[in-house]
């Protein structure tokens, strides 16, 4: 019984012993996250076992909590984890700081996702403008022996919400066929945006079948138009991976170049939208801490721009009439045909594609698979189809393909075989085609062998090798490109012939090249030539051209003139056949929003630039000059990149003194085959003095309020009507209010004299 008694009391002893030993301390602690300051955070301590925990959604909102063995505890109603359950956690508490230091290895942190720069899939598209242009050229020769001929070539296109028409003409006359008009493309086109669709209908050009060709059809084209988004990326850039032990600056470099600087927290870190160029690279990763202490990693990188990324579709569609004859007969389609492309990214590094084209006596089809090999710089294109003969029969046909890329060495091939046994009446452009390139790259100095081997049918071969050594250079004499190589051409139609090559191009500035090149072999050839541009867009061209072919002299000389109205050009030659001279003007007339214009030759997109009337302004782009307002204050910029961001400007140095000008720039994204119609907001502030006058005798109260319409602004009347007002537009309209009574007057700028204060004098002010 005493031993029952003894042993209760020795348990209840340890009992409390051990209740009070594993009483929870709380504490408020600031915590350091591998030398990173995490801010204040609750923990609970056990100073005799030396377990440290920590809130649940602290470790959470660290992204720790995955971590973690989910041991919780709850100590008053808050869930804690203790840290030693975190694998490769370390934590120390500093008592006399009240500082709780955490380390664990940065691999094991979560991953962070480091943007270089935001991709917009649609493009902010500036309001599409009504208007419609016609580009044209007309162009008049004079031969040796006084054979002269004109002709001239015209393309309107009008433009709205509904898309673009254009239409396509040219005329001709001369001593043997007289004068005729021939017509050329029409079309509609309208893009849809949000889905990067092109839609044409009318005269179009298909996709390439399987063996390259593309044809003329009169139809409808339904196609992804990837140039709608220029921001997307088709393929899948490479992800740049790196790792931070501790808050860190992240410095982007590609392929030596920097290209983004970015802040990293500690932990495993990734970049998948790195600005990479296409083919085999180097990134590297510079990391700097706190302390200036950096670290390097270098990845190599390799991007194949034939992959789609995965789950994207690409495709082109079209049917119609094929057209004949074309820049012969302006209305001559033969049989119908329909044609289909259809690519799709089955995943980042492997794309399926099928071709097939469907026309009289014409089938054809063909399913690809490209692929990158494992994580190699290798790129695999295989592919198999088959294709209708002229007798009907169908002939199957082959395609394998290997591009690889590796530092500076690089080497593909790719290789087409169709089994015809067909002779001179196969419609297929060829039974086999062998290319095949290799070469590496030193420095400055590069080398590449090219191979070529085509045969036709059983009596049309060719074959051709080119080794080219090639080297680009900059010095104080300017910009230095030379190459130099061997070749051999072998034809079964006509006599083998191999012999070198070499050549040279110097540009001592960048408004001048001069270029050289000689070839050696059965028939020898050297070339010359000397080019002038002027600095601006708006300026001259000039250009000599010498030829000598086997003995044969040809000499070229022309000149071209940018105006803001025109473009204009002359052209002279002489060889052995005898002289020629050209001469001729191009350009554009057009309306936009009821504005009309003349300018140079338009492109498939460009601006009409509005100064508000201020004539002979300069208009920049990437700083440099590319138009000047005419006298109604219109530029045009002639040629610009649809769904592409794209920036006017123009200097305040050029304007009149009183002008006023929130925004010298202004930013605007043209669709295509359009133009549109940029403001750049400019007032000229006047100042005006005149006395007011209700009537002959009367003038307009002292203390009088005038107010101008349209604004807030606000002038007031003084002694015997005196007042002074600003006149910003044409015309102005203002109100003048006093006690018991009103009055309206106008000022037109066409009342203003050319000082910089006019004074109208008197000037009626009516009820």
């Amino acid at each position: 019984m005493r031993w029952c008694r003894l042993v209760t009391v020795l348990l209840g002893i340890a009992l409390a012993v051990g209740a009070h030993a594993a009483s929870p301390e709380y504490a408020w602690a600031q915590a350091h996250l591998n030398g990173q300051q995490r801010g204040s955070v609750l923990i609970v301590r056990m100073p005799e076992r030396d377990v440290i925990w920590l809130e649940q959604r602290t470790l959470q909102d660290w992204g720790l909590l995955d971590l973690a063995s989910q041991v919780v505890r709850e100590f008053d109603g808050t869930a804690f984890i203790a840290l030693t359950s975190i694998r490769g956690l370390s934590a120390e508490w500093h008592d006399a700081e009240a500082r709780l230091d955490i380390k664990i290895d940065a691999s094991a942190l979560p991953y962070q996702q480091l943007q270089v720069g935001s991709r917009p899939i649609t493009p902010a598209v500036a309001a599409r403008s009504l208007g419609a242009h016609l580009n044209y050229d007309l162009l008049g020769a004079h031969q040796s022996g006084g054979k002269t001929s004109a002709s001239a070539f015209f393309h309107l296109t009008a433009f709205g919400a509904f898309g673009s028409i254009s239409n396509g003409l040219s005329w001709r006359d001369d001593a043997l066929n007289g004068p005729s008009w021939l017509r050329l493309e029409t079309s509609w086109n309208h893009d849809v945006l949000d889905r990067a669709w092109r839609i044409k209908l009318g005269d179009l050009t298909s996709a390439s079948d399987a063996f390259g060709t593309r044809y003329r059809v009169a139809g409808v084209q339904w196609k992804k138009e990837f140039s709608i988004r220029p921001n997307e990326l088709t393929f899948a850039p490479p992800v740049i991976t790196g790792l931070a032990d501790v808050p860190s600056q992240v410095e982007l470099f590609i392929n030596g170049v920097r290209r983004s600087r970015l802040q990293a927290q500690p932990g495993p870190f990734e970049i998948n939208d790195a600005p990479v160029l296409t083919g085999a690279g180097s990134a590297e990763l510079r990391l700097t801490n706190v302390l200036g202490e950096q670290v390097v990693q270098q990845i190599n990188y390799y991007v194949d721009p034939s992959l789609l990324r995965r789950g994207l579709w690409d495709f082109d569609l079209s049917a119609g009439w094929r057209r004949e004859s074309f820049g012969v007969e302006s209305f001559d389609y033969g049989a119908a045909q329909a044609q289909a492309l259809i690519r799709h990214g089955v995943t980042d590094r492997a794309t399926l594609e099928a071709r097939a084209v469907l026309a009289e006596r014409q089938h054809q089809a063909e399913l690809r698979y490209v692929f990158q090999f494992l994580d190699w710089p290798l790129t695999v294109t295989t592919g198999a189809g088959a294709a209708q003969l002229q007798s009907g029969a169908y002939a199957p046909f082959g395609r394998f393909g290997l591009s690889w890329r590796w530092q500076r060495l690089f080497a593909g091939i790719q290789a087409l075989s169709a089994d015809t046994n067909a002779d001179d009446s196969s419609p297929l452009p060829l039974q086999r085609q062998v290319l095949a390139r290799a070469g590496f790259n030193v420095g400055l100095w590069s080398v590449a062998l090219d191979t070529l081997y085509r045969r036709r049918n059983a009596s049309d071969r060719f074959e051709r090798r080119n080794l080219r050594l090639s080297r680009a250079f900059r010095t104080k004499a300017g910009h230095f490109s030379v190459y130099a190589g061997a070749f051999r051409n072998s034809d079964s139609q006509a006599e083998d012939e191999s012999g070198l090559h070499a050549g040279l191009s110097w540009s001592p500035q960048h408004t001048q090249r001069v270029a050289i090149s000689a070839r050696g072999g059965a028939q020898s050839q050297t070339y010359s030539s000397y080019q002038y541009r002027s600095p601006h867009d708006l300026g001259h061209q000039a250009e000599i051209h010498n030829l000598n072919d086997g003995g044969k002299a040809t000499w070229v000389g022309q000149y071209t003139g940018r105006y803001s109205q025109a473009q204009v050009r002359a052209r002279a030659q002489t060889d052995h056949f005898g002289e020629s001279l050209q001469a001729g003007a191009q350009g554009a007339i057009g309306l936009i929003e009821g504005r009309w214009f003349s300018a140079r030759p338009l492109g498939a997109s460009y601006a009409l630039v509005s100064v508000q009337d201020h004539p002979g302004v300069p208009i920049y782009m990437h700083n440099r000059m590319v138009a000047r307002t005419n006298a109604r204050g219109l530029a045009i910029m002639p040629e610009l990149l649809a769904y592409q961001s794209n920036e006017v400007r123009v200097d305040p140095l050029d304007l009149p003194l009183q002008s006023l000008i929130d925004d010298t720039g202004v930013r605007f994204t043209p669709s295509a085959f359009a133009g549109v119609l940029v403001d750049i907001p400019v007032s000229t502030d006047t100042g005006v003095e005149l006395r007011l006058m209700r009537d002959p005798f009367s003038p307009v109260p002292a203390g009088a309020v005038i107010y101008r319409d349209g604004d807030d602004a606000r002038f007031f009347v003084g002694s015997g009507g005196a007042s002074y007002v600003e006149v910003r537009h044409a015309e102005e309209h203002f109100k003048a209010y006093w006690e018991g009574g009103q009055c309206r007057f106008q000022i037109s700028r066409s009342q203003l004299r050319q000082e910089l204060q006019p004074d109208l004098g008197a000037l009626p002010c009516r009820p």
